[in-house]
Order: structure tokens, then C-alpha cells, then sequence
């Protein structure tokens, strides 16, 4: 990563992901918006992912839509690093 942080964006088709056995179908593109950061021993990754979904209520039956958020951070180190980055 030659400038740090790196910001990008990512765009999945619902078709790109199965959901074959699940009781959710995606109503909308997956997308992901994230940086990635350079440090010392590891590189970081900090974002979010945001689709569209629709499920069957419990409640009432029905099949109802719901727009998705969720942020999510992880950290990539070197076997060599692994040590030194805990």
C-alpha cells in the first residue's frame, strides 16, 4: 500500500453470493466501503457493508425488506510479524 490509509469501494451482485439454504435473499448489490492502513507489522482494515434483504417475519408471516449496515474491522499480520503485532 503505497499511500496509507487506503480508501475503496466494492460492489457485489446478489447473484455473486449464494444464499442456498438460508431464509434470506438479497434485494440489493453488497457494498463495501473500507480503508485499509499500513502500519509497522500488520495492515488494517476498518469499514462497512450495506445491502438490502428480504426475510419472512416470525411474527406475522409476511415477507418484509430491510436495509443492512454493518461496520466491521480486522487486522492482517505476517507469520513473521505475529508476534511482534500482539
Amino acid at each position: 500500500i503505497e499511500k496509507s490509509p487506503y480508501s475503496f469501494k466494492y460492489t457485489l451482485a446478489p447473484e455473486e453470493i449464494d444464499l442456498t439454504g438460508e431464509s434470506a435473499t438479497l434485494k440489493d448489490d453488497v457494498r463495501i466501503e473500507a480503508a485499509l492502513t499500513k502500519q509497522i507489522a500488520q495492515t488494517d482494515i476498518e469499514g462497512k457493508i450495506f445491502t438490502a434483504v428480504e426475510l419472512d417475519c416470525t411474527r406475522c408471516l409476511q415477507k418484509i425488506e430491510r436495509e443492512l449496515e454493518f461496520p466491521f474491522e480486522a487486522a492482517f499480520v505476517t507469520e513473521e510479524n505475529y508476534a511482534e503485532a500482539k
